[in-house]
């Protein structure tokens, strides 16, 4: 094939009259070519993808001209014939994967009905080949795995189930909206270099939107820079991350959060005395187990003892499926364990007896996937009036100044109060889950991979937030994350969880820069560091 795979010339989109969410944006997508689509949140970058694939809400006014190769005519004109486009020649990975699968079906059913209309399959051809899927995305045991639902496997899970999803149509072009935000670094490793055979081996194009920009650098061929709609700077991916030519994205890289082995023994944000005026969480000998259709109980943790001081952050990392987020349920009362205690200030919490208003409002939780935890038919500021009336007292004028105090603390205009979850960035609504939880006062924050959605420039505001907060409040402060950047950057101590047990825990420069564990070590390794190509990198560690 000669020629680009996908060519877009002067894309416009419009939300509203007057309002550009793109503007006059042109880029070129060559078969087996990799493009690195990076800028901040609302950039408008993944309602450039939204265009291509045709997946823009109704009411969005779209113009330009959009063509792939061996297809006639622009996709983008109002009468285009796009049969047999979404899907089969062009696929996307959402942000969200929860969002994107329908709670009433088994995965297995998700992914046969996507292998049978494109493939043309029978029922029993169309589940060997979706249990290829779940097993090609590495989840283990793929045929039980066929059979459970939705909201049963973790956030990184969910994503490799949707990135099934994708392939399951044998598409020529994907476009991958943060294919890799909600997973930890061992997973991230393995999709990385999934997607990275597909392109080499079948020829598959890919435009990979993401915030993380060693990702951006080590597997893109291209890197393009959005800002305010408009397409800013393009060019080879490595030197465009060591030398960027405009000022912005010069901001970026200097932003960035990336892990380092050497830059584990630099002193981190959260390295200020805590203050020790009081008690803080204390979880002891925690047991979780979960029923399964099929064979035993899953265990999800398994005696695990940990605790956060008033004024202290605490890096909790493992991979997907290591029991973090049940960890940090339980920790907030939304979830029982079977056996261990949960104390506050010394006081038990019982989530099984309906929690006191204060104790409530004590410990509260950002999850890691803010549309599913946002009502859909409220406003993001009647959302944060709510914990302010409940917990603070108030109303009208004191509530609409305080909700707007939280928004601009978490780097939002106030404006975007009005808008509903679904009227947001990812970036965004995340930002406003942040904010939420802060309206209570909380003594205690459960942060559930909280800034993993977030562009780097927002996520250094956010971590300064936190660790003023912890500083100026006493704040203690639970941090799941599986970005080992800013787990160097912002935590006090730091506790590895794998398959629901600590293996390791210490002072966050130490471990990371001397792991004892030999699953730490591998954790360590996997993530992308300076500007190795991924390839390269793959190649060496294997």
């Amino acid at each position: 094939m000669t020629g680009p795979v996908l060519s877009l010339r002067d894309l416009t989109i419009r939300f509203a009259p007057g309002a550009e969410a793109v503007r006059s944006l042109s880029l070129e997508l060559a078969r087996g070519e990799v493009l690195s689509l990076i800028g901040e949140s609302g950039s408008g970058k993944s309602a450039t993808l939204g265009a291509i694939a045709g997946l823009l809400p109704r009411g969005a006014h779209v113009s330009g001209d959009l063509r792939l190769a061996g297809r006639d005519g622009n996709l983008l004109d109002p009468g285009a014939d796009r049969r047999g486009v979404a899907g089969r020649e062009i696929a996307m990975v959402f942000q969200n994967p929860g969002g994107s699968l329908n709670p009433v079906l088994t995965i297995g059913q998700h992914l046969d009905e996507v292998v049978r209309a494109h493939r043309g399959l029978g029922p029993r051809a169309a589940r060997a080949a979706s249990v290829d899927l779940l097993d090609r995305v590495g989840l283990p045991d793929p045929a039980a795995r066929a059979e459970t639902y939705p909201h049963q496997p973790s956030g990184g899970q969910k994503q490799r189930v949707a990135i099934a999803c994708a392939l399951a149509g044998e598409p020529s072009i994907l476009l991958a909206d943060e294919p890799t935000t909600a997973l930890d670094a061992t997973v991230q490793a393995q999709i990385l270099d999934l997607l990275l055979g597909l392109v080499d081996e079948r020829g598959i194009a890919m435009i990979f939107v993401t915030h993380d920009l060693a990702v951006a650098a080590a597997i893109g061929d291209r890197i393009a820079v959005m800002r305010g709609g408009r397409l800013l700077e393009t060019g080879p991916a490595r030197e465009t991350a060591a030398a960027p030519r405009d000022p912005y994205t010069a901001d970026l890289v200097q932003a960035a959060l990336p892990f380092t082995r050497a830059g584990a023994a630099r002193a981190q944000v959260g390295s200020a005395a805590r203050p020790k005026r009081r008690d803080g969480l204390a979880l002891r000998d925690i047991q979780r187990s979960f029923a399964t259709r099929r064979g035993p109980d899953l265990i999800a943790l398994d005696g695990v003892t940990l605790t956060v001081a008033p004024g202290e952050i605490v890096g909790l990392i493992g991979e997907s499926g290591s029991g973090k987020t049940t960890l940090g349920r339980i920790a907030v009362g939304l979830d029982a364990p079977q056996a261990g205690s949960v104390l506050l200030e010394t006081q038990p919490l019982d989530a099984a007896k309906p929690l006191p208003r204060a104790q409530r409002a004590a410990v509260q939780m950002v999850f890691q996937d803010p549309l599913a935890s946002f009502n859909p038919r409220l406003s993001i500021a009647r959302t944060l009036s709510h914990p302010l009336r409940i917990h603070a007292g108030l109303r009208g004028r004191a509530a609409r100044d305080r909700t707007f105090e939280l928004l601009r603390a978490v780097g939002l205009d106030p404006a975007l109060g009005a808008r509903k979850p679904h009227q947001v960035s990812g970036g965004q609504l995340q930002r406003a889950a942040i904010a939420r939880a802060l309206a209570a006062q909380p003594r205690i924050l459960v942060c559930d991979e909280a800034v993993a959605s977030l562009d780097v420039s927002v996520r250094a505001q956010v971590l300064d937030v936190l660790d003023q907060l912890r500083r100026d409040e006493g704040l203690g402060i639970l941090f799941i994350s599986h970005d080992l950047g800013v787990v160097q950057r912002i935590a006090d101590r730091t506790i590895v969880l794998w398959q629901g047990r600590i293996v390791e825990e210490g002072p966050t420069a130490e471990l990371l820069r001397a792991p004892r564990d030999a699953y730490t070590r591998r954790l360590l390794d996997a993530v992308p560091e300076g500007l190795t190509p991924w390839r390269q990198r793959s190649r060496a560690a294997g």
